[in-house]
């Protein structure tokens, strides 16, 4: 695979390409995180990157093809008067695929929440903020409203064990498919 340099804030770095057009190529991140379904494109005549994506290789290559050639008249000293700009922001949005980038903004909140509280913060809580249901704080048990009434969340523990097997609990105590839609990872927008 062919290589390239980038810029970065210590020093400029050699690193493998996926693919490499005319002005921009797509390779992982070269920050050390290397996590699955994140891709760079970077304009590699400059060694500046151009976006960070969320979503699958294919989509990611698909993208910096569709847009190679318009790169060519981009000032790099000045990218912010670049007349494009908002259309390549919009491009990057619709080609992040949102379960990736859900999951991937879910393990920040997790790692974040972690780090100011302790671990053993409640993951069913913070995914039913990030989802947008109501939580009840009264008596400080974290609950969630459903079909008119409040329920406690379930804990870590069962929602790593729903994740894995065949059946998930519902609020109401029943256990349906995982993906089911009153199932409590469906609820909570894990599935």
């Amino acid at each position: 695979m062919p290589t390239i340099t980038v810029k970065t804030t210590s020093e400029p770095r050699e690193i493998e390409t996926r693919w490499l057009g005319q002005f921009l190529a797509v390779h992982r991140p070269i920050n050390g995180k290397r996590k699955r379904g994140l891709w760079v494109v970077s304009h590699y005549r400059s060694g500046l990157m151009a976006a960070t994506v969320a979503t699958n290789l294919k989509a990611a290559i698909r993208l910096a093809k569709a847009w190679d050639l318009r790169f060519e008249n981009i000032d790099v000293t000045n990218a912010a008067n670049w007349p494009q700009r908002e259309a390549w922001r919009d491009a990057i949005r619709e080609t992040e695929t949102p379960s990736i980038a859900a999951r991937f903004k879910r393990q920040q909140t997790k790692r974040w929440l972690d780090d100011e509280f302790g671990t053993g913060t409640e993951t069913a809580a913070v995914l039913a903020a990030q989802a947008g249901q109501p939580i009840d704080q009264a008596g400080g048990a974290k609950r969630v409203r459903w079909r008119g009434d409040w329920w406690p969340l379930p804990s870590d523990a069962e929602l790593q064990d729903w994740s894995i097997d065949s059946v998930c609990g519902t609020p109401d105590g029943r256990s349906v498919e995982p993906d089911h839609p009153e199932s409590w990872l469906s609820i909570l927008g894990l599935v």
